[in-house]
């Protein structure tokens, strides 16, 4: 595979409207960001589906990116969160039709939920409060699904230490979640751990 230039470089091509490299970046990242979306979404086509996606998000915005932002961590985190979006929905979609069912729900109830975008938004904050060590192994393994030995090379640190940052950093999360909400708590279970 073809190796991929600076990440500088990535994101001024993209704002020229680099077709070649955005292809490139597709070839790269795409298996990996698949497998990911698959482990919450195991459904073929909708996961290529949200990493299709994820690809358009990323031309649409390419004139939005900037040299702080890694290109790679973009997509991982965004594949991410357009996951749980659609894991939400089918969710969402299942309740309804068991409301509809049952007298004591009002269908009202579920039309202006935006717990979910709080609940994703304190996960996010959560992640970002953790020590810089232990939130770099914990989204390297997590959120952009490497393994232990490439996040071991990648903060250049034995294996053994990444395990421990990782373990770690989900018991730090497990308990800032269990402190602020229940059913955050459930999602972090079913969804990160």
């Amino acid at each position: 595979m073809k190796v991929l230039p600076d990440n500088n470089t990535i994101i001024a091509a993209l704002a020229e409207g680099d077709e070649q490299l955005f292809g490139q970046l597709y070839d790269y990242y795409s298996q990996a960001l698949f497998r990911n979306i698959y482990k919450l979404l195991p459904d073929t086509q909708e996961a290529e589906d949200v990493l299709q996606t994820v690809f358009l998000k990323l031309w649409e915005q390419r004139h939005s990116l900037n040299s702080k932002q890694s290109v790679a961590g973009w997509l991982f985190t965004t594949s991410f969160y357009m996951t749980m979006t659609c894991v939400r929905k089918k969710v969402k979609t299942r309740m309804q039709a068991l409301a509809e069912t049952s007298l004591e729900v009002k269908q009202e109830e579920w039309e202006h939920d935006d717990r979910y975008e709080k609940k994703t938004a304190f996960l996010r904050e959560a992640i970002d409060s953790l020590p810089e060590r232990k939130r770099l192994a914990f989204e390297l393994y997590k959120i952009q699904g490497k393994s232990y030995k490439e996040v071991a090379e990648t903060l250049g640190i034995k294996e053994e230490t990444v395990k421990e940052y990782v373990k770690s950093a989900l018991q730090m999360l497990r308990q800032m979640a269990a402190k602020s909400d229940v059913a955050l708590y459930t999602l972090f279970v079913f969804f990160i751990a």
